[in-house]
């Protein structure tokens, strides 16, 4: 079987949750089915991310169009060419990470992944330029034509069969993995040292890690953070927050609520967190809190409970059903429950340890060589399908 794989998102300025997805997702794909010839689809700039990805790797082709994506989408959409599959040289199927603008041969199954509906959900926390360019993928539309669906959660399944009345029998879930580097990472000596002087990281505090945008709700952290060093200043006084990620356009609500805060000096930003360093930024907090307004899936609150990091989410959209009893649930909206259970967490080291011993239990469910073998397992499943068809006809 030849798969197409598109990572024309990949060569973004901002990498995201999507990306570390298709990341994790072709190199466990290439591990777990040598067999299996992938081609790999990128436009406009090339990518380092898929140069990194196709070293040392026999049974990666990388197939790049050297057009910007502002000239090929439209074409894409609406004059349906060129087709992909014949500037790949012919595959059998087409999987698509993301909604981005396709035009396929009849012949050519396309299997598109669905991560969530935060913009339709959520309107109001993207910029108008995001808004635009959803307006001009069109992901509706792309659900209806794709002839398999997979969502990484129950919640994105239900929000496609509810908002867009996708059929239930097209669309399968399929919960992502996490990566064993997570649970292996191990410090060398003086290495967390390291690591706390490579990001000013202070002795003691509460960390929260993602790409910074208004969804993660982290405006609403930092008045929690306030309430709780306000209602317990001797426990809390060497207290911190880290808010790590990408400090991009759409981090200045969270950055501008940090430099109004009386405790705008422990309000800490790392800006990017190298992969590699991760697992041990996460190791030296003391609680990790993740307050996310929505999710279709939720990759930081399980990599902070494969480190044994008692983990705090919100009780919103995937979060349950992803952490389970392993983590503790709050509503993202009411600050003054999310600096309590903050607090009360802090101070209970008995409640800290169960949920680090359920947080590793809980993370290990989450199995990348599982995920991969049920999509090679649906691309499979398609190809026949497709072949049955044109056979028939």
């Amino acid at each position: 079987m030849i798969v197409g794989i598109d990572i024309r998102h990949l060569s973004a300025r901002q990498s995201g949750g999507i990306a570390g997805y298709t990341v994790h997702l072709i190199d466990y794909l290439s591990k777990t089915f040598p067999d299996t010839t992938f081609k790999l689809f990128s436009t406009g700039k090339s990518s380092p991310v898929a140069e990194k990805i196709l070293k040392d790797r026999k049974n990666f082709v990388l197939k790049h169009i050297n057009l910007p994506n502002r000239f090929l989408d439209p074409s894409f959409r609406f004059l349906k060419a060129p087709l992909i599959d014949r500037l790949m040289g012919g595959i059998d199927v087409f999987l698509s990470p993301h909604f981005l603008s396709t035009a396929l041969s009849a012949s050519c199954p396309r299997i598109l992944i669905i991560h969530d509906l935060s913009f339709v959900r959520f309107p109001e926390l993207f910029s108008w330029q995001d808004k635009l360019w959803h307006g001009l993928m069109d992901p509706k539309a792309q659900t209806q034509k794709a002839d398999r669906i997979i969502t990484v959660s129950m919640a994105t399944k239900k929000d496609l069969m509810n908002i867009w009345k996708t059929p239930e029998n097209k669309i399968k879930v399929v919960h992502s993995g996490i990566d064993q580097f997570f649970m292996d990472r191990a410090a060398q000596e003086g290495e967390r040292e390291e690591i706390k002087t490579k990001y000013k990281l202070p002795g003691r505090f509460i960390l929260a890690l993602s790409v910074i945008e208004p969804r993660k709700n982290y405006v609403n952290l930092i008045k929690a953070f306030e309430i709780l060093k306000n209602s317990d200043p001797k426990s809390s006084s060497n207290l911190s927050l880290v808010i790590a990620g990408p400090l991009t356009h759409r981090a200045s609500d969270t950055v501008a609520a940090a430099k109004r805060s009386p405790y705008r000096r422990e309000i800490i930003f790392t800006d990017f967190i190298d992969e590699n360093d991760k697992p041990l930024v996460y190791d030296l907090a003391e609680i990790f809190v993740y307050p996310s307004l929505f999710e279709g899936f939720g990759f930081p609150p399980l990599e902070a409970m494969a480190r044994g990091i008692p983990t705090i989410v919100s009780n919103r959209s995937s979060l349950p059903e992803i952490v389970g009893e392993a983590a503790l649930s709050v509503d993202p909206y009411n600050i003054s429950a999310l600096a309590d259970t903050m607090g009360r967490l802090l101070k209970d080291e008995n409640a800290r340890n169960f949920l680090k011993q359920k947080g590793i239990s809980k993370a290990k469910e989450y199995d990348w060589n599982i995920a991969v073998g049920q999509i090679h397992s649906i691309l499979e499943q398609e190809v026949d399908l497709k072949r049955n068809k044109i056979f028939a006809s």
